[in-house]
């Protein structure tokens, strides 16, 4: 959760140097790094990996709500005056946190409460999580396509060397917080299950909350779709990096799995059968072949050899 909110934002401090033109890239990078994990990539991505899934959930749901607070504050750290090389980029905090508040965190927690409160809703809910699914996953498709078609002219005539370095940047930045979050699960001695999942979810990034921040701090359509550029390819990018490293956690997960069965102990067959009539001590000292009776018409504390 800190790495997510906390930690590789920081990075956004290194990427508003890089030497792209029009500098919109730049700050798209940027905001990129500093928005929450993914909405539901990364929960599947865990999954897939056969890692803890409640923990995805709980990062997933905890970083967009703590982001809400985050996100202005970065922003306007990050994108301060003079920083970003864009002059059509007006950041109020209170104005984007009211924005995100009630575009991100009132719409989970309504939905949440219907669903846990009204019996009928979470039962449709239920039964078509399918179809809503794919209805969620159209709607952000539409926005981000509506998004970038806003630009689409200097998108088409960006030079294929900026395009090529937009695509290198935020391919690297992917595989650093991979690899720095993969650090410290391995510092921590993390449990398998719960490193796979930390992994992922504090390495990938909300493209579609990148998109909806970019909307609150410019009203020009053109620089909002040049801003969502380096989003959208960040996110196409954890998606074709993080399906094969699933399966590549996946049988780690799997190798864990069976060394944790490994240690446990096995049961021993006992040598000796005490039944209890219950009545009081059994002797101590035991043949292994002996059969002790208490209180169950013999003698008590009798001992009858087990094949009389």
């Amino acid at each position: 959760m800190l790495s997510i909110i906390g930690i590789t934002p920081l990075l956004g401090f290194a990427v508003r140097l890089l030497p792209l033109a029009p500098p919109e890239y730049v700050a798209g990078l940027t905001i990129f790094t500093i928005v929450p994990t993914t909405l539901g990539v990364g929960v599947s991505l865990a999954q897939s990996a056969k890692g803890n899934v409640g923990l995805a959930i709980f990062l997933t749901v905890a970083s967009n709500v703590v982001g809400v607070i985050f996100v202005p504050l970065w922003l306007k750290v990050m994108l301060s005056a003079g920083a970003s090389g864009i002059q059509d980029i007006h950041i109020n905090i209170a104005d984007i946190f009211v924005k995100l508040l009630l575009s991100n965190l009132v719409p989970t927690l309504l939905g949440k409460l219907l669903r846990d409160c009204v019996k009928p809703v979470g039962g449709w809910v239920t039964r078509n999580r399918t179809l809503l699914s794919i209805i969620n996953n159209t709607s952000l498709a539409f926005i981000i396509w509506q998004t970038l078609s806003s630009a689409r002219e200097y998108i088409v005539n960006s030079t294929f060397g900026t395009m090529l370095l937009v695509f290198v940047s935020a391919l690297l930045i992917h595989i650093i917080y991979l690899v720095f979050n993969a650090c410290v699960v391995k510092l921590l001695r993390v449990p398998t299950p719960e490193a796979v999942s930390t992994i992922i979810m504090a390495s990938q990034k909300s493209a579609p909350v990148a998109v909806t921040a970019i909307s609150y701090i410019t009203t020009d359509p053109v620089a909002q779709g040049l801003l969502a550029v380096p989003a959208v390819t960040g996110q196409l990018l954890q998606i074709f990096i993080g399906q094969p490293l699933a399966h590549f956690m996946a049988t780690k997960v799997e190798t864990w799995q069976r060394q944790q069965q490994a240690k446990l102990p096995e049961v021993q067959p006992s040598h000796s059968l005490v039944v209890d009539a219950g009545m009081a001590d059994v002797p101590a000292q035991l043949k292994a072949t002996d059969v002790v009776v208490v209180g169950a018409g013999a003698g008590e504390g009798d001992t009858v050899p087990r094949n009389s």
